[in-house]
């Protein structure tokens, strides 16, 4: 695992993009930022990410047909954040059902994005903060208390 995760950010809208990258890189983390779904597909192909993070709406494509071609590529495929401007729930499903864990509407407060992007990285065992060998020996080697304890200290986080 690299020093801090690598996140694939497929924006094609330069404010967004500029915003996006900012909060990530404050984890901090790799950002590695395309605009379109044929370059999502040739960086996301060519190099594992720690995080996809993708645009539902693409001038070329759409973010779930991204998905799927990228989960077609790798065997165990990183975990997946979708984002878009529509709010309706209605119009997540698909994303969900496709197999992106959330669908975070822009605007959105960085506060949010991080949290979502933590949760993300930290099911994935991405964030180099946790010491996964240290936690396995204190807590008898249960990974559902571990993650259990994860899930409770990210949700604090934010209001801590």
């Amino acid at each position: 695992m690299p020093a801090t995760p690598r996140v694939l950010l497929v924006e094609d809208d330069s404010i967004s993009q500029a915003y996006f990258q900012a909060v990530l890189e404050s984890l901090p983390a790799t950002v590695e930022l395309v605009a379109t779904q044929q370059q999502a597909l040739a960086h996301g192909t060519a190099m594992r990410h720690d995080l996809w993070l993708i645009d539902l709406t693409l001038p070329d494509g759409s973010g779930i047909e991204l998905l799927r071609q990228l989960q077609a590529h790798w065997p165990e495929p990183p975990p997946a954040l979708a984002h878009t401007a529509h709010s309706d729930p209605a119009a997540h499903a698909p994303a969900l059902e496709a197999g992106f864990r959330e669908v975070l509407v822009k605007p959105m407060p960085s506060a949010q994005l991080l949290q979502a992007v933590r949760a993300a990285l930290a099911t994935a065992g991405s964030l180099p903060d946790w010491d996964n060998a240290a936690a396995a020996a204190a807590l008898n080697h249960d990974t559902e208390n571990i993650r259990v304890l994860r899930r409770m200290f990210l949700d604090e986080l934010p209001g801590a």
